[in-house]
């Protein structure tokens, strides 16, 4: 079986977002929350160290890890390893 869209309950997801000033309504910068199935793993000041952290928690739990954009697009950063394989 192949991982072509991310399980929301066990992949690693890095949800990437921007800050937005409440009064003005304008951007203020970005942030990067990394999620293990439903709970959350942190939240991230740079893409660089969210995206290190989803893939060394996907390792360690043998799941996909995935980056969800503002736009809602998502792109795969580590495959399901295949069980058995070496």
């Amino acid at each position: 079986m192949t991982d072509l869209t991310p399980d929301e309950n066990r992949d690693v997801i890095v949800h990437a977002f921007t800050l937005v000033d409440a009064l003005a309504g304008d951007p203020v910068g970005e942030r990067w929350s990394v999620w293990l199935g439903r709970e959350s793993e942190g939240s991230f000041d740079s893409e660089g160290d969210a995206l290190a952290a989803a893939r060394a928690i996907a390792e360690d739990h043998g799941v996909a890890a995935w980056l969800r954009r503002d736009d809602g697009t998502m792109e795969r950063l580590v495959h399901t390893p295949v069980r058995g394989s070496v």
